[in-house]
């Protein structure tokens, strides 16, 4: 409420003040006040017809309404305007696919109303590749960033991806790893599949990851249920030396659940289970990571 006061107050200081328009929009949604909140983002597209968050956040206040086609519409403007908001991107493949199966569901009459952890073919889902020697030197060729410097749960000795957009690379074994994965994410959730963040650890004696989950605060937003169709990924090039006291097992909780990679070794998961893990071994742990979401 607070802020609905003050961002009234920005516009009435500056009347063409757009992101006090946009962010207005977006903090009524939060209130559950979902026409008043499309008003305010319409205002800020009348000031600035290109503003690709006005646009992103109208998407989700139509969806919330209702108005699946012009939540629709909404994000493949905000897309088209910036290219980059990977946010845009997602809304628009996931509310393209469930406007698919509702209306699939209307001609067949077959009905599926969500998406639950059984939607893997087990959980863990497990599944062996094997890893290319020309993989793991590219990794360590890529620039990178300190473990103890990356946002998140990661810690400690090792280094990882400056950034979520791994796949991105136009190396040949990136995109040829891209292609792999994204194959084995489609048999374990019998769907086509949005990967939503790329990237690799590399992990050294001292180096860990926190007990964690990978959903965002869009994911956990029950208005939106994406939740359910989020799945974590993780790839073992290397598992390293396991002659130690921490050799690095994968522990996942509810219900707990230890595992000890091995290379080659992929894990697919729900994104809404922790899991955690300790490293302390001599040599380094090379891990390629992926989050997705299911069709």
């Amino acid at each position: 409420d607070e802020a609905v006061g003050s961002y009234q107050q920005a516009i009435a200081v500056k009347p063409d003040y757009i992101e006090a328009y946009s962010n207005l929009g977006n903090t009524l949604l939060e209130l559950e006040r979902e026409e008043e909140a499309a008003t305010r983002c319409r205002q800020a597209i009348a000031l600035k017809p290109y503003h690709a968050g006005a646009h992103f956040n109208l998407g989700k206040v139509l969806y919330v309404l209702g108005d699946i086609d012009s939540s629709i519409q909404s994000h493949e403007t905000a897309s088209k305007i910036d290219p980059s908001k990977r946010e845009s991107q997602l809304f628009l493949d996931l509310l393209k696919s469930e406007r698919t199966r509702k209306k699939t569901r209307q001609r067949t009459g077959v009905i599926k109303n969500s998406y639950t952890e059984f939607d893997l073919n087990s959980n863990p889902y497990i599944q062996h590749r094997e890893v290319e020697p020309e993989l793991i030197s590219t990794l360590y060729d890529i620039n990178s960033s300190p473990l103890d410097e990356a946002p998140g749960p990661r810690y400690g000795n090792g280094r990882c991806s400056p950034d979520y957009n791994l796949f991105g690379d136009d190396r040949l074994i990136i995109r040829t790893i891209k292609n792999d994965l994204t194959s084995i994410m489609r048999i374990a959730v019998r769907s086509e599949v949005h990967i939503y963040d790329s990237f690799f650890n590399i992990f050294g004696a001292g180096g860990g990851i926190t007990p964690h989950t990978h959903l965002t605060s869009i994911d956990s937003d029950k208005r939106f249920d994406f939740e359910r169709q989020k799945y974590s990924l993780v790839y073992y090039l290397s598992a390293g030396d396991q002659d130690c006291s921490d050799p690095g097992i994968l522990r996942l909780y509810d219900p707990r659940e230890d595992i000890l990679p091995y290379n080659g070794m992929i894990l697919i998961f729900p994104a809404s289970r922790r899991h955690s893990a300790v490293y302390g071994g001599k040599t380094d742990r090379v891990l390629v990571g992926a989050n997705f979401y299911r069709l």
